[in-house]
């Protein structure tokens, strides 16, 4: 199995912030899945980083994980659709968050993050909550 990692909890697990957060990562490790991100989250923890110790502190995360997940042709359209489904029915989500639900879909990886709000709106997303609190 595949987990992708939003980047919440990216975010959660590069601060040190959430011993839960790294036993749940080490389980899944542990019992065999793969770990990835999306690019789409690779640019938002670098967009996000501002310092160069939040620069290296992604570096070492994604050295860690086993795969950087890239983008293509396959995964734009599964944004479109997901997006304009989305939209049809009233209930928008950013374009990263929709960019990010699409890139799991088409992987069929599980996406972990605590972002209920948004990515229980996706159809056909397989989906779970790490809690980090």
């Amino acid at each position: 199995m595949i987990y992708m990692l939003d980047t919440d909890i990216c975010s959660y697990i590069m601060r040190e912030h959430a011993n839960s957060l790294l036993r749940t990562l080490h389980d899944k490790f542990t019992d065999g899945h793969s770990i990835c991100i999306s690019v789409i989250t690779y640019q938002e923890l670098k967009l996000g980083a501002g310092t160069d110790k939040y620069h290296s502190r992604i570096a070492g995360f994604c050295e860690r994980i086993d795969f950087i997940a890239d983008w293509g042709a396959k995964q734009a359209d599964s944004f479109a659709r997901i997006h304009a489904r989305l939209l049809d029915r009233g209930m928008p989500i950013g374009f990263a968050d929709a960019m990010i639900a699409a890139h799991a879909i088409s992987l069929n990886a599980t996406l972990a993050s605590n972002n209920r709000k948004h990515f229980s709106r996706v159809e056909g997303l397989d989906f779970e909550t790490w809690d980090s609190r």
